[in-house]
């Protein structure tokens, strides 16, 4: 069974890649239309919160690998004697975002004028793909392993869309330090929208998981620590109520209630959630 370090690994990855892939995409999105100087100052403080706050989850799980190697001049070898194996794309996928991500990151930071708009745009769209092979690397390092319960390929997008979920959230709750109420208008409920749409695929995702995972007799041994009452009450409380069903309601109940302002608590518990499921699938994982 992986350890506690690989579980922050990968949800903090995901994480990662989940707040860069929104915040970028929203991003080329937001500046493709005119918009009103005091929306476009909101944004702009937006994007570096949101920048930074990626960019320093992204390092974090970085630590969190390079630890749990206990040798961290290992990682160097997969740079110098490159393989072709899901490790390998795993560790450029991370090296190539931690070079754009941290550049955008910067770029914001100390909010660089002379910058033409393309090469932003150009810097978002690697940004955007990377942080998509990020998060798919965080399922194919699992599913590259001989265990049943890591092996459906809807693990994928169960990650996918979990990791998507985590941006969400992340953006939001730097939307929410803002205070700004045109960025909350104008910017924050669409993203609510998308954030509502993300949550329930990522709930149709798991139920093809799970009825993937309950057919696979290779998979009894999991299958019965996934249902130990211990487990199973981290399964549903922590992932489908926190993770799940909570963030679902929030913001559909904020929507249409005509209440822009996000719900810090629903973003919260929706990053609480994307943490316990890694800690379920990976804990329950056994040959």
């Amino acid at each position: 069974m992986l350890g506690s370090l690989v579980i922050a690994y990968l949800f903090l990855g995901g994480a990662a890649g989940g707040t860069f892939f929104v915040i970028s995409a929203w991003s080329i999105a937001h500046f493709s239309i005119p918009r009103p100087e005091r929306l476009t100052h909101d944004f702009k403080n937006l994007q570096r919160y949101t920048y930074l706050s990626a960019f320093i989850l992204l390092v974090t799980s970085l630590v969190c690998l390079l630890w749990d190697l206990g040798q961290p001049s290992r990682a160097f070898l997969i740079f110098l004697l490159p393989h072709p194996t899901p490790l390998t794309f795993g560790a450029y996928s991370l090296l190539i975002l931690a070079l754009f991500g941290g550049a955008l990151a910067i770029i914001h930071l100390f909010d660089f004028q002379t910058l033409h708009r393309h090469t932003y745009i150009i810097l978002e769209i690697c940004c955007c793909i990377a942080s998509l092979a990020v998060i798919c690397y965080t399922a194919v390092y699992l599913m590259s392993s001989q265990i049943a319960l890591w092996k459906p390929p809807e693990l994928i997008g169960l990650f996918l869309f979990s990791s998507l979920s985590s941006g969400f959230a992340i953006t939001m709750l730097a939307s929410y330090v803002l205070r700004s109420e045109t960025l909350e208008i104008q910017t924050i409920k669409p993203l609510q929208t998308l954030h509502v749409i993300c949550l329930i695929s990522e709930v149709i995702f798991l139920v093809f998981y799970i009825m993937n995972v309950l057919s696979n007799s290779a998979a009894s041994g999991s299958i019965a620590l996934l249902t130990d009452p211990g487990m199973l009450s981290f399964m549903g409380i922590g992932v489908v109520v926190f993770g799940m069903v909570f963030p679902i309601t929030a913001e559909s109940y904020s929507l249409f209630m005509r209440d822009y302002r996000s719900i810090p608590a629903s973003d919260a518990a929706c990053l609480i959630g994307g943490l316990i499921l890694r800690y379920v699938i990976i804990s329950c994982g056994i040959l």
